[in-house]
């Protein structure tokens, strides 16, 4: 076998630096890939790097814009593996909303990927993530098999397995999730996750255990029952979550940010520095607008994820607010 060498490009060497940096000084990192996307010859791989970076800070029209462009690159399969990663983020985030165009060419970027990497789970994971049928179960339980140590994995399979209707293949693979060797949040994803398949189950068989709606303080509509089950967002060491039904946002003029849910019979009060510093994740038919200082009529069913904050009246500091459903 002939060793093949060859020199990269200046632009694709300060990407990869850039890229080094979100581990010793994150802070860094993006200026540092914008100054790689303007290098002449340019490089592809900064441009889907940086899409990445804005696709996880929300900033959608540029994500596209840099993952789109990076995206006509099909020689380098890492190229590849960051636009499908930056484009199935933003697919991800706009719920139903999802943008045709974005889907197709982040399901094309995995193809790319998996057919010179066939073994590589996470773009097995991404696969099944954008494919919402036997093919994105398959892709699903592969990932899982090459990588059995990923929880977020098994999320994601039971969740694709419920949406298939198999109820009781989706509890199998969360049951392992509950053991007492696992970490408290992960228990505690994988108990609520649980539950949303149960009431799902109950639904399609016409009983509604509600124990979503429950915890809010409501009482459920029936769901349909192709309903989406939400794959909650794991807790990080530190956070907690409460459901409940979001009535109110509350902003002061220097953008100070109150949330106001009922949760448990009685309103709690969550805040945050601004609107951008708590992230939104929708799940199935909930509201699409964006989030706005008023009242929310009706209430949305919401989990508050939150970390402690020492100020009167205020339960906790607002880290994400999941809707998953409309109420």
């Amino acid at each position: 076998m002939t060793a093949q060498v060859s020199r990269p490009k200046p632009s694709d060497v300060s990407a990869v630096l850039a890229a080094l940096l979100q581990y010793a000084a994150p802070d860094d990192m993006e200026p540092r890939l914008r100054q790689a996307v303007e290098m002449n010859p340019s490089s592809a791989l900064a441009r889907s790097l940086l899409g990445v970076v804005k696709a996880e800070a929300n900033q959608s029209a540029a994500a596209t814009a840099l993952l789109f462009e990076a995206a006509a690159d099909k020689s380098d399969w890492l190229v590849q593996y960051y636009v499908a990663q930056g484009l199935t983020r933003l697919a991800r985030s706009s719920g139903e909303q999802r943008d045709p165009k974005v889907v197709a060419e982040a399901q094309a970027a995995v193809e790319a990927v998996l057919a010179a990497r066939p073994q590589l789970a996470h773009a097995l994971a991404l696969k099944a993530y954008l494919q919402n049928d036997r093919d994105g179960v398959a892709a699903a339980a592969r990932a899982r098999a090459l990588a059995p140590g990923r929880e977020d994995y098994i999320y994601l399979e039971a969740r694709l397995r419920a949406e298939a209707g198999e109820f009781a293949a989706a509890r199998k693979l969360l049951a392992v999730l509950l053991r007492p060797g696992f970490p408290p949040n992960v228990r505690d994803s994988a108990r609520r996750l649980t539950e949303q398949i149960v009431d799902a189950e109950d639904a399609r068989a016409g009983r509604m255990s509600g124990s979503l709606a429950t915890a809010a303080g409501a009482t459920p509509p029936p769901a349909p029952a192709d309903q989406p089950i939400a794959m909650l967002r794991v807790l990080k060491p530190g956070e907690q979550r409460t459901a409940g039904a979001l009535e109110k946002v509350d902003c002061s003029p220097d953008g100070h940010v109150s949330f106001v849910v009922r949760s448990g019979g009685e309103l709690k009060r969550f805040e945050a520095p601004a609107l951008a510093e708590v992230e939104f994740i929708r799940y199935g038919s909930v509201r699409p607008e964006p989030i706005q200082c008023t009242d929310r009529t009706p209430p949305d069913h919401v989990y508050v994820t939150w970390v402690p904050m020492n100020a009167p009246g205020v339960t906790g500091r607002a880290v994400a607010m999941e809707f998953l459903s409309r109420k």
